[in-house]
């Protein structure tokens, strides 16, 4: 099931690529922004720190380091694009966090 965000962009999109238009969209879900966005700008603090295209501008480091939390990034297999995850902390005994 689509979300609200997905079904709006799957409709908005091929009408802006067909009139040549801009489309700018805030988002705090690094997921959608890497799987929709041609071009993304990262901000910290209220500083931009990173802008370009997602490929070149979403990496581990520059993520960790906005966010203070272990990033991975990651093509997916079946389709090649970009996948942003939280990597999973384990606790002592080899579990999830405590």
């Amino acid at each position: 099931m689509k979300t609200l965000f997905q079904r709006i962009i799957d409709r908005e999109i091929p009408a802006k690529i067909e009139h040549e238009d801009d489309l700018c969209v805030v988002l705090h879900d690094i997921q959608l922004a890497a799987a929709y966005a041609d071009r993304v700008a990262v901000l910290a603090a209220g500083r931009l720190v990173a802008h370009g295209p997602p490929e070149v501008v979403l990496t581990e480091e520059l993520l960790e380091a906005v966010y203070q939390l272990p990033i991975d990034v990651f093509r997916h297999p079946a389709h090649g694009g970009l996948i942003v995850a939280p990597r999973r902390r384990r606790g002592p005994d080899g579990g999830g966090l405590r």
